[in-house]
């Protein structure tokens, strides 16, 4: 299961309780309860998002799984925070429009950085390449002389 896959569900999961009819503050209880249930696991550990992304295939699968769960929750508390606070600049979107804004922002960002980590790759191949042509460049023209 991909890093996105845990997103999802923790959006999934949400997004049923906004459409049972759930407040906000019931929401941010049941977000707070299961990420304090996951830390209490053996398979936990504490890892940024980034190191947990980047490593995801080395990680092990119950520790990787449950360690993004919490990251995840977390996150979506932080947001469920801001909405409470913002809610009434968006009057036109309900509580779900509202949540899948937040939704999106993470889309773009998670594309965006790992857009930025593929291109700093192709960049650092093309610096490793530049220079490889120059050090060849540099013993042909000694060879010359």
């Amino acid at each position: 299961m991909s890093p996105d896959k845990v997103i999802s569900y923790i959006d999934k999961v949400v997004i049923e309780q906004i459409q049972l009819g759930l407040r906000w503050d019931d929401i941010s209880k049941t977000l707070k309860d299961k990420s304090i249930n996951y830390k209490k696991r053996d398979s936990y550990i504490q890892v940024s998002e980034r190191y947990l992304i980047n490593n995801w295939d080395r990680i092990e699968w119950k520790k990787r799984m449950t360690s993004m769960l919490v990251i995840q929750s977390l996150k979506r508390l932080s947001d469920i925070k801001w909405i409470k606070q913002n809610h009434s600049k968006f009057p036109q979107l309900g509580s779900v429009g509202i949540y899948k804004l937040l939704e999106l922002k993470d889309k773009l960002r998670y594309n965006q950085s790992s857009e930025s980590s593929s291109e700093s790759s192709e960049s650092s191949s093309e610096s490793s390449d530049s220079t490889s042509e120059s050090s060849d460049s540099t013993s042909e023209s000694s060879s010359n002389s």
